[in-house]
């Protein structure tokens, strides 16, 4: 850079083209030399880190939906939470499989799928649930669907009692979840009245549903297609039902058909169930009508097949089903 400079001499003042130096070079602004040095690599490395992790962590946390698979299922408190673990590898290839989705550490999808992740049904006919929560993050609502997509059951948590130990839940069944429920109604219209279309859950200190009682729509004791008025039943660590009891309009245990006065099950290390017992009064095998045997047993390959079923009479000899 050249600069004219105006130097006073013996011959009087004069101008002359000379070289600018460093000292005339105008001063950098403060803030300017502050925001070079904030913008150093190593300094803008700690800047930078904190907020890509804290992004990082609240996506996880907030956003993320987290896919886990199971071997089976359990209810607990209003929602089905995953029984036994699978790695991909043995998701991959087993015959069926629970998918439970997650987000904020709260479960909000539950599928029940194959090993290519096609949608299967259970045995009522359902084949996914979806979990709609309070803003406090009670259970507001659990919506059934069908493999097609089709809405089979709402769920509304309509009351928390003692603390979250009862719920009140007002049940909206709709076309093929109405006929399940309420065998003879076809109409395909939300049911506003059916024998049982209220229900109240007692959890014990684990959160397992250890008493169930059904209502009909103005409070008074339901009955449902099984001719029961409720269920007292017992769980393993597992959140499993190992023995369930039929209860009477009362909400005290009754005999129910056939004279069956209890339930009995007992499940494998998978969480598959292994045996099922019908008892009588005095806890011993005694034949369903229905079924014409007392007990059945399953046995699973490792891709969670069925590959052996033995049906039991009262005295545990082999009968036929």
């Amino acid at each position: 850079m050249i600069r004219l400079r105006q130097e006073v001499g013996d011959g009087g003042g004069q101008c002359r083209a000379v070289p600018s130096g460093p000292e005339d070079v105008p001063p950098t602004p403060g803030w300017t030399a502050d925001l070079e040095k904030v913008l150093e690599p190593s300094k803008l490395f700690l800047i930078v880190l904190p907020i890509a992790v804290a992004t990082s962590f609240y996506w996880d946390h907030n956003i993320h939906v987290k896919m886990r698979y199971y071997a089976s299922i359990a209810e607990k408190r209003g929602i089905l939470v995953g029984v036994r673990p699978l790695d991909a590898r043995t998701a991959a290839v087993r015959r069926l499989r629970w998918r439970v989705d997650e987000r904020k550490g709260r479960v909000i999808r539950v599928r029940m799928e194959n090993s290519a992740g096609q949608l299967r049904a259970s045995s009522g006919g359902v084949s996914e649930w979806i979990v709609e929560y309070s803003a406090d993050g009670s259970v507001e609502q659990v919506g059934t669907r069908a493999h097609n997509g089709k809405i089979l059951r709402e769920s509304h948590f309509s009351a928390w009692l003692d603390n979250g130990r009862t719920a009140i839940v007002d049940l909206r069944l709709f076309g093929a979840g109405l006929a399940l429920e309420n065998p003879g109604r076809t109409s395909g219209s939300p049911c506003t009245r059916s024998v049982a279309t209220q229900r109240r859950y007692e959890y014990d200190s684990a959160g397992w549903p250890v008493v169930v009682i059904y209502a009909d729509v103005f409070g008074s004791p339901g009955e449902t297609s099984h001719g029961v008025f409720g269920w007292q039943q017992r769980f393993n660590e597992s959140g499993q039902v190992i023995e369930a009891r039929p209860l009477d309009q009362s909400g005290r245990p009754m005999i129910g058909r056939d004279g069956i006065a209890a339930t009995r099950s007992r499940y494998d290390w998978a969480g598959q169930l292994a045996e099922k017992t019908t008892l009588g009064v005095a806890d011993e095998p005694i034949i369903d009508g229905r079924t014409r045997y007392a007990a059945r047993k399953f046995a699973y390959d490792r891709f969670g097949r069925e590959v052996e079923s033995s049906t039991f009479g009262a005295d545990g000899q082999l009968v036929l089903a």
